[in-house]
């Protein structure tokens, strides 16, 4: 790829506040619409993305059900375009190209008979990028809607006809190459500071100009063109094949995606797999051309996190709380849980940690020397998974020195760092929990841990001048500029230990240096006079006079303050705001949100479908036998063994009774002699418990009667993993985007989650 100068950063628009109840800091709330961004406020020139679509009538042949292949195209690539409120088609341009064949090749602006759909010499341009007759030749903005109405208006090739256009797709290729060059000689502007791609969805093989011969002549080839377009055109256009029907697996359609620059075409063999491949090219296009670039203007905020050992107790600081109960957990929920409004995952351009860098810090006691005080986690992007991962009081509880983490004292946190995180994170990360040691007088609270402000600030303070010392530097990963907005948000919960002069010196000189502190008091300590005295100074030091603090009495008026420090941060609108979304990937090995398993190959009869889904059990269980044999008994099991044997097959059949739960199991094994292959099947049978309704276990499952407690010992279908004995998920993968039905389950535990 080309490296190109950064540009000045335009002026970027503010976001306006939003005040609803139930955000999160890392959140947002949800708009009722995402309204279109103009590009002219973008820092980096929407690329183009031309997608080329096999008109032909093979694409009539059945896909699956009652749709056919162009059916399923069309559905697929309308879905694809309307993920995430169009999202794509906001920091895109997007155009559409049909392709046939030419019926006459020596005469210009030829239709195929029968064909209304508007094919002339074997291409129709469905939709562009702009409007051609337009005295500036404006581009077509955030036009999702458009794209998706002209794709469904077209008709199936020939009204369904089974032969009549065939695929001249070189000559498709070199269409689009001579638009996108048209495109930029009529945007002089544009040369050299807009990416392109083509995404070519064919079903068959490639012909010639008219059709009438497969996969040749050579010079037909639609790879010499997609060479050309990655190799010598000056946006090095690459082009990504998607492959249906009779071109899966075949060499030439792969040959166009390595000539392009992808790879070996992805395939789309049924439904789900062809949004998947449709879905892998869209991720490949992030990664691999330039999206609109977020500009260095971007905020950098610095949450400076009270971590004294009130945060810890509840009852006027008598006792430690329970689980949620505590101003800690509720800090924690508030700024990276998942509360009501995310119920629908917001517009992620609107979404805070998409357009704001944010960091973590905390401050507490003052001994052992240095302090107490710890960066947690850096400015940066997505700090969701981070913040939630680094303020979860079981990251850092351990035995033997924490059993349960809201037991009370005495505790011993045992501080981690994030590549001990599940998933490891990338990033520098770190675990911290307020002191919850024994004390005497007060045997009940978590104590040990004071409010030692000052050298929270000092640290935010000496981490700011190095920060910003490299994000200055010509090679930043995240740049900044001297007009980049820097700000703290402190939050405390009652009166601090250091001096005011103490406090006082760091606030000012960041606020003199252009960074401006806010500051929350949390819980109802805080409404005490002395507290709210130092509250007051302590905003006015961090703004120079000009803004009040905040106190917030409750989770819900902690994170309005929050939304109300957050929202009028500055954002580039068109920046690339999918960096935080991990998709969903059938194949990857992981069994994401609307995946029933994800065993990491397209095998079949293993348990586990290619579209991730689960096969059914006579998919995977082999024949069917019926058994007959004698019965053996042994101390405390009843097992039953059976031999059938025939000229083809001879099947094994053992049945086994626990005699303590009364659960029977039947395991069946099939050799075939001429294959020298076995089956092997298990089923369980359900059979009433001594203390409760029925259970069941699966193959390598084993059940405690006594405890109700289940083991499972194997995931061959890949369908999440087990868990070991004794064990408990209190935990999951933070680093991924919840889908709406997870998020529904997870906002009924968000305050109240299970305790190991």
């Amino acid at each position: 790829m080309r490296h190109r100068t950064p540009r000045a950063p335009q002026t970027t628009a503010l976001r306006p506040a939003v005040l609803a109840a139930g955000l999160t800091f890392l959140g947002a709330a949800t708009p009722a619409a995402a309204a279109c961004v103009d590009e002219a406020t973008c820092a980096v020139k929407k690329p183009l993305l031309l997608f080329v679509l096999d008109y032909s009538t093979s694409m009539n042949s059945p896909f699956s059900g009652n749709q056919t292949r162009w059916e399923a195209a069309v559905d697929a690539l309308v879905d694809t375009l309307a993920v995430d409120e169009d999202l794509l088609t906001d920091q895109l341009q997007i155009g559409v190209l049909r392709f046939g064949h030419d019926p006459d090749p020596g005469a210009p602006g030829t239709a195929i008979a029968g064909d209304a759909s508007g094919l002339l010499d074997g291409q129709h341009l469905s939709l562009g990028f702009y409007d051609p007759l337009a005295p500036d030749k404006a581009y077509l903005q955030c036009n999702g809607d458009a794209v998706k109405d002209a794709l469904v208006a077209v008709q199936s090739p020939l009204g369904g006809q089974q032969d009549g256009i065939e695929s001249w797709t070189g000559g498709a290729l070199a269409r689009a190459q001579a638009y996108l060059q048209q495109t930029a000689a009529d945007h002089p502007l544009d040369l050299d500071t807009r990416d392109a791609a083509i995404v070519l969805v064919t079903d068959g093989p490639w012909t010639d100009p008219s059709g009438t011969t497969p996969l040749a002549p050579a010079t037909a080839d639609p790879a010499l063109v997609a060479a050309d377009l990655f190799n010598n055109s000056n946006m090095s256009v690459r082009t990504y094949v998607l492959a249906l029907g009779e071109a899966a697996d075949e060499p030439w359609a792969d040959a166009i995606g390595v000539a392009g620059g992808t790879g070996p075409a992805r395939l789309g063999l049924y439904p789900d797999g062809l949004r998947s491949a449709l879905g892998a090219v869209v991720d490949a296009f992030s990664a691999e051309v330039r999206l609109p670039g977020c500009s260095p203007a971007m905020a950098r905020a610095m949450v400076l996190l009270d971590a004294s050992s009130s945060m810890l107790n509840i009852n006027g600081l008598t006792q430690a709380g329970p689980m949620g109960t505590t101003g800690w957990d509720q800090v924690r929920d508030a700024l990276s849980g998942f509360p009501m409004p995310l119920f629908q995952r917001p517009v992620l351009a609107s979404t805070r940690e998409h357009f704001t860098l944010f960091g973590l810090s905390v401050f507490g006691h003052h001994e052992p020397a240095p302090g107490e005080q710890k960066l947690l986690v850096d400015y940066g992007l997505c700090h969701r998974p981070q913040f939630n991962w680094a303020l979860d009081p079981e990251t850092s509880c351990e035995p033997p020195g924490c059993l349960d983490p809201w037991g009370g004292p005495p505790l011993t946190w045992t501080f981690k760092t994030g590549d001990q995180a599940e998933p490891p994170f990338t990033e520098p990360v770190v675990s911290h929990m307020p002191r919850c040691d024994l004390f005497p007088d007060n045997p009940e609270a978590c104590t040990g841990s004071g409010t030692h402000l000052h050298l929270g600030l000092q640290l935010v303070q000496d981490h700011l001048t190095a920060y910003k010392a490299a994000c200055l530097a010509d090679d930043a990963a995240m740049p900044c500029t001297e007009a980049t907005p820097f700000i703290n948000v402190v939050i405390v919960d009652g009166a601090y230990n250091s001096s005011d002069a103490a406090v006082q010196a760091p606030l000012e000189a960041m606020h003199a240096a252009g960074v401006t502190t806010r500051v929350i008091g949390f819980g109802d300590i805080v409404s005490t006079p002395q507290t709210q005295a130092q509250l007051a100074a302590m905003a006015s030091w961090g703004s120079g006079g000009l803004l009040p603090h905040f106190h917030a009495k409750n989770q819900m008026q902690l994170e309005l303050a929050l939304a109300a420090i957050a929202d009028p941060l500055p954002a580039d609108p068109c920046c690339d705001t999918r960096v935080c979304v991990v998709q969903s990937r059938c194949g990857d090995g992981i069994v994401d949100p609307g995946e029933q398993c994800d065993d990491g190959n397209n095998a079949v009869n293993d348990g586990c479908k290619p579209n991730c889904f689960l096969e059914p059990p006579d998919e995977t269980t082999g024949d069917e036998t019926t058994t007959t044999g004698d019965e053996t008994t042994t101390t405390g099991d009843t097992s039953t063994t059976s031999d059938t044997t025939t000229d083809a097959t001879s099947t094994t059949t053992t049945s086994t009774t626990d005699a303590l739960t009364g659960t029977t199991s039947t395991s069946t094994t099939t050799l075939d002699p001429t294959t020298s292959t076995s089956t092997t099947s298990t089923a369980t049978t359900l059979v009433p418990t001594s203390d409760g309704p029925p259970t069941t276990q699966g193959p390598g499952e084993t059940s405690n009667a006594s405890t109700g407690s289940s083991t499972s010992t194997t995931d061959p279908a890949g369908t999440g993993g087990s868990e070991p004995p004794e064990s408990c998920s209190c935990t999951s993968d933070s680093s991924r985007t919840p889908g709406p039905a997870l998020l529904l389950a997870l906002a009924a535990l968000a305050r109240r989650r299970r305790r190991c």
